[in-house]
């Protein structure tokens, strides 16, 4: 397993996508040092190096494509702003552990069998929120304003609480304080758990990914376009087919560290942007994030699921920028 020690030694090959204006420069490898793993982080920026810089951390299993290229650039020119967006281990072009195997699904299901079956080595949150300060030092970037999705919003949370002095502000785009189960429909957990593709064809894992979409992540979404999901999932899967590194990040949510607690010690400025139909994650859980944490302000959106429509972008991207204004 990964420790976040800081006295060990990590290189972090880190493969630089720059954007900007739409054009893209050179591609180059990078290295870094900051714990004992080898990771390999892809990354891609949009906007000027020299303005402030917002770091997007996408959730599980999904790809930094996920964060839409016209969200990005739409964000990089509304401050502006430095943003940067990457694959986080196990996921995209970044660093598969598949050393690591697989862990089973009861012990994904039941954290408790660790106690009875042993547990399994995998890594955590913690860890992944530590590639994240890695990424940011390689940039030599000294804070920015902390943005995470689903399992992105808590790595975020991870972040803030070790490594506040690092974070501008914090906003938690569709997450929790723990791992998102409570409160979800017997259905919807019987999809995430059940649903799988006929086989391991680019074809069958595009229909599944769309059917796993219309069942769950943008039920009551509104305002997407016509095959909008449909383009980001073909993407998705041109762009790779790995998929092991989903029961691995899954370990990772139902094993986390409680941190409730240093929440409500958290003096980070957070924005938390939540959708009121999600099935996923229900709106519940936005709520209660923003309750937990000391000053955050809360934004409910109609119309959203477990997904950010090209509808809903908008409004988020205005509330993050006077978010990020009012504290910079």
């Amino acid at each position: 397993m990964c420790t976040s020690q800081v006295f060990f030694q990590l290189f972090v090959f880190v493969f630089l996508h720059r954007m900007s204006s739409g054009e893209q420069c050179a591609r180059d490898v990078r290295f870094c040092e900051v714990g004992n793993c080898n990771i390999s982080l892809t990354y891609e920026t949009f906007g000027d190096p020299t303005d402030p810089a917002v770091l997007l951390i996408m959730g599980l299993n999904a790809q930094m494509i996920v964060w839409p290229t016209e969200l990005c650039a739409t964000i990089a020119r509304s401050g502006p702003y430095f943003v940067i967006r990457f694959d986080n281990r196990d996921v995209g072009h970044s660093t598969k552990l598949d050393h690591l195997g697989v862990p089973s699904t009861l012990s994904i299901v039941l954290p408790i069998t660790d106690k009875c079956c042993g547990k399994y080595k995998g890594y955590s949150l913690v860890d992944m929120a530590h590639d994240a300060l890695a990424l940011l030092d390689y940039l030599k970037i000294s804070k920015a304003h902390i943005v995470g999705s689903s399992m992105g919003g808590m790595i975020a949370q991870y972040f803030c609480i070790h490594h506040p002095d690092r974070a501008i502000t914090m906003t938690c785009v569709m997450s929790t304080s723990e791992d998102g189960t409570r409160g979800q429909s017997l259905s919807t957990t019987k999809n995430i758990l059940l649903m799988k593709p006929k086989s391991d064809s680019m074809e069958d894992l595009i229909d599944f990914q769309i059917e796993f979409g219309k069942k769950i992540l943008f039920v009551g979404t509104r305002g997407h376009q016509p095959g909008e999901y449909e383009t980001l999932t073909r993407s998705i899967f041109e762009r790779t087919t790995y998929r092991n590194g989903r029961q691995r990040h899954t370990y990772a949510v139902r094993h986390y560290a409680a941190r409730e607690e240093a929440l409500g010690r958290l003096r980070v400025p957070t924005l938390v942007v939540h959708g009121k139909n999600d099935q996923m994650i229900t709106v519940s859980h936005g709520i209660r994030l923003a309750r937990l944490i000391p000053g955050a302000s809360l934004l409910l959106l109609d119309n959203m699921g477990h997904y950010v429509s090209r509808g809903v972008q908008p409004k988020i991207v205005e509330a993050m920028n006077a978010h990020f204004k009012k504290f910079s």
